[in-house]
Parts: structure tokens; sequence; C-alpha cells
């Protein structure tokens, strides 16, 4: 004999289909609640990932900033000292002829290899971040399957114990 059967037959005519659907009713509000307060967590994870890229595209909005700054600088700098440079050799030929070689050098070596290490560093360090946000993309996709196998499982739980106490 279930416990509803023993409460019903104590305390007289009740009807016992009647007192099991309001148990199943108080559990079914219980396992609600804890759904619901498992949604707002994943919310909030959500939530927090979103903000985490989107910390992550200032920081390289910023990186970019940074470098081209960076350039312009040493670009101003360069032209500086050709200025200075140009100052000091404007009344000799030689010196002339030598910035004309000296302008080809600085041709020359703009093409040379640290200059291409320098872009091969910049496009392995924007690969790296967008290969992070790929990974975060993942996570993201990753929590929202969680998420539908734990309301999944809830489900199958209430099942299970509907059809337990059908059973019983």
């Amino acid at each position: 004999m279930t416990k509803a059967a023993t409460y019903c037959e104590s305390h007289g005519n009740i009807d016992i289909d009647l007192f099991s659907y309001k148990l199943l009713f108080r559990r079914d509000l219980i396992t609600h609640k804890e759904y619901v307060d498992e949604r707002k967590n994943s919310n909030e994870e959500i939530s927090r990932l979103m903000n985490s890229n989107e910390e992550i595209s200032r920081l390289m909005n910023s990186n970019e900033e940074i470098s081209r700054l960076m350039n312009s600088n040493e670009e101003i700098s360069r032209l500086m000292n050709s200025n200075e440079e140009i100052s000091r050799l404007k009344n000799s030929n030689e010196e002339i002829s030598r910035l004309k070689n000296s302008n080809e050098e600085i041709s020359r070596l703009k093409n040379s290899n640290e200059e291409i290490s320098r872009l091969m560093n910049s496009n392995e360090e924007i690969s790296r971040l967008m290969n992070s946000n790929e990974e975060i993309s993942r996570l993201k996709n990753s929590n929202e399957e969680i998420s539908r196998l734990m309301i999944s499982h809830k489900m199958n739980s209430i099942k299970n114990k509907t059809l337990e106490k059908v059973i019983y």
C-alpha cells in the first residue's frame, strides 16, 4: 500500500488520486524552480562570455590603434632624422650623393627581413586572437548544449518519478 493510500485511509474519505496529484504538483513546482534557477545561471554565464567577447574585440581594436600609432611615430622619427640630415648635408655635393644612396638604402630596408618578420609576427597575433574568438564561440555553443541536456535530463527525471508514482 502506498503512503498516499495509508494517509487517505487514516483521514477518512479522501480521494487517493486527488492526494497523489497534489503531491506531484508540489514536486513539479520545486523542479520548475530548480529549472528556472539553472536557466538563470546559464544565462548569466552566456552574458559573461558575450562581455568577454566584447572585451577581446575592444582589445584587438586597441592593439591595432597602438600598432598604427607606433608605425606613425617611427615614420615621424625617420622623417625628423632625415630632415636633420638634409639640413646638415644641404651645401655639400658629396653629402647630397650620400643622401641619395641613403634614400635608396631606406627603400631597400623597408623590404628587408626585419620588416617582413614584424609583419609576420603581427599576422600570427591576429591569427591567435581569431582562434581565441573561435574558442569562445565553441564554449558558448557547448554551454547551450549542456543547458539543453540538463533540461532534457530534468524532464526525463520528472517523467521517471511520475511513472514510479503511477506504478506504486
